[in-house]
């Protein structure tokens, strides 16, 4: 029978949340780029238009918006079943 060592263990789990974790980062990111994009075409400008360091900051603070938009949607979903999800506009 094999030896399982706790270390080992841990080690993969941390591994699994570390990839689950880059990968639900990458999903945000990957939103707010699309949604600048659609901002900047509403607005009739170009990437060229910003420097890379505005780019930078018009993402982030996308990204914190779509991860803010998406936390209040899962707040809502868990309290929904309590019949409390109305109250959360």
């Amino acid at each position: 029978m094999k030896d399982i060592n706790k270390k080992d263990v841990f080690d993969k789990i941390g591994s699994l949340s570390k990839k689950s974790l880059d990968r639900v980062n990458k999903y945000y990111r990957d939103k707010a780029i699309k949604e600048t994009k659609n901002e900047l075409r509403i607005r009739q400008k170009k990437w060229s238009d910003y420097s890379d360091s505005e780019i930078e900051e018009i993402i982030a603070e996308k990204e914190k918006e779509v991860r803010s938009k998406h936390k209040m949607t899962g707040l809502k979903l868990a309290l929904l079943p309590l019949g409390l999800g109305w109250f959360i506009n």
